[in-house]
This record gives structure tokens, C-alpha cells and sequence, in this order.
């Protein structure tokens, strides 16, 4: 005997809203059991947009989480906005690191030790985790310079919209191991 599925799909925006808001919590747990400080986001189809996704992800994280998390979308990138992506991306990286190396308690009256200067970002580095929303690889060069400077990449599929080409091309000049998955938009 087979018991027949039925598909039942969301009455009102409060519904589609309620389900998307699992699914983030879903993929903020699925992506806490990695290690990092920037993920970015992003389309495999050229003019789809994550910015819904990265919303969710950050609140999912600063409901289910024990630090901070931000999003910034960029729906366009050009040269300077992806050098500013990646510079904070790499600040909120080297943070984190810090923090888990022991280094939670700056004196910020002390000198920076041999080597090291204020403006390296040592003391206005944010400490929580940041979720960058830009546009696809296929968008050009800067997309896969802010993406190759995060920790880790999460890829946006559209149903009916993103072809398998898309998906592949993202992944190869990504790099399947920078990659922690792909979703449903």
C-alpha cells in the first residue's frame, strides 16, 4: 500500500515567510558546525539575488547563536565596493581568529607590538560573523574576488531559472572546497 504525498504549497506571504524562515535556521545550523567568519552568498544565475537569504541567515544567527551576525548586500559590485567587501571580510576573519587564539582582551592604551599598526585594523575589526549577499560569478571579476576572501560560499539555486552550466561554472571558479552548499531560493 503507498500513501500518495500530497504537495501543499503556501496560502499567503506569512506562510512562504514562515517556511523560509526554517529553512534558514536549517542552513544556519548546517553551516555552524563550520568554522568561520565571512560567508558570502550568491547567485549561480546571472540578475538572481540573495539578499532574502542573507537576511534570514543572519537573524537565524543572532536568534540561535552566541555572537553577533551581520548581512550587507551589494547588488551591484564594482572594483572599490568589492575592495571594501573584502577588506572587511578579512578584518571580521582575522578577528575571529585572534579570539580563538586567546587574544578575547585587547588593552586598547597599550602600543601595537613590533610589526604590527593601528590602522591593520587590530582594534576596529568587528567580532562576529558577517554574511555577504553579491551578485553572481558571472557578474564579473570582483564577485569572485569578494568570494574567494570569504571563509566560506553558499550558491543560490532558482528553480527554472539557474541551468546546470551556471551551477557548474560557480563552482569550478570557486572551488568545491570553499563551497558549504547550495539552496533553494
Amino acid at each position: 500500500m503507498s500513501t500518495k504525498r500530497e504537495l501543499v504549497l503556501p496560502q499567503s506571504d506569512e506562510e512562504l515567510d514562515s517556511i523560509l524562515g526554517d529553512q534558514a535556521q536549517h542552513l544556519w545550523l548546517s553551516l555552524a558546525k563550520r568554522e568561520w567568519a565571512s560567508l558570502v552568498v550568491l547567485p549561480a544565475h546571472p540578475g538572481g539575488s540573495t539578499r532574502e537569504l542573507a537576511s534570514e541567515l543572519a537573524d537565524a544567527g543572532t536568534n540561535l547563536g552566541d555572537i553577533p551576525v551581520a548581512a550587507i548586500t551589494a547588488s551591484e559590485l564594482d572594483a572599490s565596493s568589492a575592495r571594501a567587501l573584502i577588506a572587511l571580510a578579512r578584518q571580521v576573519s582575522g578577528r575571529q581568529k585572534r579570539l580563538r587564539q586567546g587574544h578575547d582582551v585587547i588593552d586598547v592604551e597599550s602600543e601595537p607590538s613590533a610589526g604590527e599598526s593601528r590602522d591593520a585594523g587590530y582594534f576596529e575589526a568587528p567580532t562576529g560573523q558577517l554574511i555577504i549577499s553579491i551578485p553572481s560569478i558571472d557578474s564579473g571579476p570582483s564577485a569572485l574576488a569578494v568570494a574567494s576572501a570569504s571563509d566560506l560560499v553558499v550558491i543560490g539555486v532558482e528553480l527554472n531559472k539557474t541551468s546546470m552550466k551556471e551551477l557548474s561554472r560557480s563552482i569550478e571558479l570557486i572551488g568545491r572546497e570553499r563551497i558549504a552548499g547550495c539552496v533553494l531560493l
